[in-house]
């Protein structure tokens, strides 16, 4: 005779005398004198593995306790509790990961699934019962639910199901065997089928509370929730001295799919790399270099007029570098450099990390080495930051973090703050400098170009764009429509002359190029560039305290081909370096500084001028009734007898402060001619 399998639940009492056999004789007697009689087995819960004793199979019948129906609720409420605040937490801490791979996901929702479809009492043959609880511990305890809490909510958290199984295995698993056979049970209290009905929707419940933060984690991770959308990158030192440069099939510069070789100091790729958002590799984000001026994409089409007038009229479009994954690892890649004129690859990468299958490039960046190409491979670190802020602090209090995760940079005590994390800081005096050699002054209150930018300083590489005001000899001086700019390419500054940069004409030529400048793309710095000098490496905000030089021989030839009969020696006594294999990819660098010194730095900071009368007009003066009053000649300081106020004035405003000058006209200023005697 087939034997029933019944799970006595909590709450179900037999009404009548049950006929218990046993397949061990080691049974406590204690245990089936309870189940016997019947009348006390209300916690008593029994699992049954049934088999037909006609085919010689043997019976395995084991027992236990469970927990009771407060405790369990309250065992429940706190592990949902646990789970749902170790979601957030971990949400909130973005320590969810980016995403993961296709087979964990399925192993993840496969695990949930299997853990979920045991949870109920058992039905048929009670063996299909316990084969599915052992599965799905087995699968719990190794595997996928420890892949779903560690990779989904980075936490172990034990689930409530999980916690009322292992319960109940633990217990039942460590008694011994017994055989019940229940002649005569059709009847269940009314108790009974209202916990078994709240069992299966506790069930239900703890299926929803599982799947619903996991499919909301999922969809999030396969939609690059969790990936940053900026970061900000930057490169070594490093500089590949003879990159082979392959101009596309569609270039209108150049001849297209020829080769070219130039220098490229990776600095020049400093910078915002922003997610594409429309396409990805090998289920990674691709993320594409942003404009060194604005931090937005680069245009798709150059400017139709050329300046120069080299013989082409069109210039190609800025094409951004990249970071993907690929084979295995995150790469640095550009479509136009290659490391050999016969490479052929689908991973074209000048920088790449280790092997890795993460998909968040941001850690790879921050805890991985690196390799790059050089010529030959030489191992790096780079170093990378979400663009997105958290708070103000992240902004490095120079900013506001506002409700779009982005800085908003302060100006306050003169002082702007530039970068996407308001970490460059440029004090007022500091918008203007001046060199030593000559006294030329430069500004970045002034224009560059015919069209600056929308912003309140005009930038590259996020430092400012200084632009040559006067003071240069004449020979030395910019050619009638041209100017010269300082400005900053990811390491160095560079001086370079922009030729018809006040012209109208080029009105849209140098607009074109203020917006899309790039330290390799732009050319500046080769052996026919535009650069006149070049600064040693420096991440300062401003170009003071760090020593220029004068590039290589220049080409005149490059700079105006038709008007080189007008050139008076410009730039040749300026420019007499050489540039050959004795020297580093700049050619020969001449000190920029007096005497040809190194260590004082070239340029410095205009010093605030000497404050001079708060008030807006000047007072008569204890001698005069007139502004213009004069200095009485038995004045204590005998140099400024005879000189009025209006002179002390405009004295002042060339006068740096804290100077020995500032003083004594602050003195003259103090007795004679400033309202209140200030």
């Amino acid at each position: 005779m087939t034997e029933q399998a019944v799970l006595w639940e909590a709450g179900t009492r037999p009404r009548r005398r049950n006929t218990i056999s046993t397949t061990s004789s080691g049974v406590d007697n204690n245990i089936l004198n309870r189940i016997e009689i019947g009348g006390e087995t209300d916690a008593l819960t029994a699992c049954h593995v049934n088999t037909d004793n006609k085919e010689g199979e043997s019976s395995y019948h084991y027992a236990e306790e469970p927990l009771k129906l407060p405790p369990s609720v309250l065992t429940a409420a706190i592990c949902y509790a646990s789970l749902i605040l170790a979601l957030i937490y971990n949400v909130s801490n973005g320590e969810v990961p980016p995403n993961v791979e296709t087979s964990v996901r399925i192993a993840q929702y496969l695990a949930v699934g299997i853990g979920e479809s045991h949870h109920t009492a058992p039905r048929g043959k009670t063996a299909n019962q316990l084969t599915g609880d052992s599965l799905a511990m087995v699968m719990e305890d190794e595997v996928p639910i420890g892949i779903y809490l560690s990779q989904v909510l980075s936490s172990t958290v034990i689930s409530p199901g999980n916690l009322l199984r292992w319960r109940r295995m633990q217990i039942a698993t460590t008694r011994k065997y017994f055989k019940e056979d229940i002649h005569d049970y059709k009847e269940k209290s009314k108790r009974g089928r209202g916990l078994r009905f709240f069992l299966k929707s506790l069930n239900f419940f703890d299926a929803v509370v599982m799947l619903t933060p996991m499919a909301v984690v999922s969809y999030r991770q396969q939609s690059g929730y969790y990936q940053c959308t900026e970061i900000s990158v930057t490169f070594g030192s490093e500089i590949y001295r003879d990159a082979i440069i392959k101009w596309p099939d569609s270039s209108v510069q150049y001849a297209p799919g020829s080769f070219d070789k130039m220098v490229l100091a990776y600095s020049y790729f400093n910078g915002v790399y922003m997610k594409d958002l429309n396409k990805t590799n090998d289920g990674r984000p691709i993320y594409f270099e942003l404009k060194k001026s604005d931090r937005t994409p680069f245009d798709d089409q150059g400017p139709s007029y050329n300046p120069y007038n080299l013989g082409w009229w069109r210039f190609d479009a800025v094409r951004p570098a990249q970071f993907m994954y690929c084979d295995g690892r995150w790469i640095f890649t550009h479509p136009y450099v290659f490391k050999s004129r016969n490479e052929e690859t689908k991973c074209q990468w000048l920088a790449r990390s280790e092997e890795t299958s993460s998909f968040d490039l941001l850690s790879v960046i921050r805890n991985g080495q690196w390799e790059v190409w050089q010529g030959t491979i030489q191992d790096t670190r780079l170093s990378a930051k979400c663009n997105t802020c958290e708070d103000d602090a992240t902004c490095n209090l120079n900013g506001i973090c506002n409700k779009d995760g982005m800085c908003d940079c302060n100006v306050e005590d003169s002082v702007y703050h530039l970068g996407v994390h308001c970490q460059v800081r440029v004090k007022s005096e500091c918008r203007t400098i001046i060199g030593e050699k000559y006294g030329d002054i430069w500004s970045n209150e002034i224009k560059p170009w015919v069209a600056g930018s929308n912003l309140t300083i005009d930038q590259e590489y996020d430092r400012p764009i200084y632009t040559y005001v006067e003071g240069l000899p004449d020979d030395q001086s910019p050619m009638e429509g041209a100017n010269f700019v300082m400005l900053y390419s990811g390491s160095r500054w560079f001086v370079i002359n922009l030729v018809g940069a006040l012209d109208e004409e080029a009105l849209v030529y140098w607009r074109w190029q203020s917006q899309n400048f790039h330290g390799l793309w732009t050319r500046a710095f080769e052996d026919n560039g535009i650069a006149m000098q070049v600064s040693e490496p420096t991440y300062g905000s401003v170009p003071t305290e760090t020593d220029f030089f004068y590039l290589g021989k220049f080409n005149v030839d490059f700079l105006c081909s038709t008007c080189l009969r007008e050139f008076t020696g410009l730039f040749l006594n300026l420019t007499t370096g050489r540039r050959n294999s004795q020297f580093g990819p700049y050619g020969e660098l001449i000190p920029a500084q007096v005497n040809n010194q190194t260590g004082n730095g070239l340029y410095r900071c205009k010093d605030r001028t000497c404050p001079y009368c708060k008030s807006a007009r000047l007072r008569p003066g204890i001698w005069g009734n007139q502004a213009n009053v004069t200095v009485p000649s038995d004045f204590y300081i005998s140099k400024y007898a005879g000189l009025s106020c209006d002179y002390f004035s405009e004295l002042a405003k060339i006068t740096d402060e804290g100077s020995m000058e500032c003083q004594g006209i602050q003195s003259v200023a103090k007795m004679l001619c400033c309202p209140g005697g200030t």
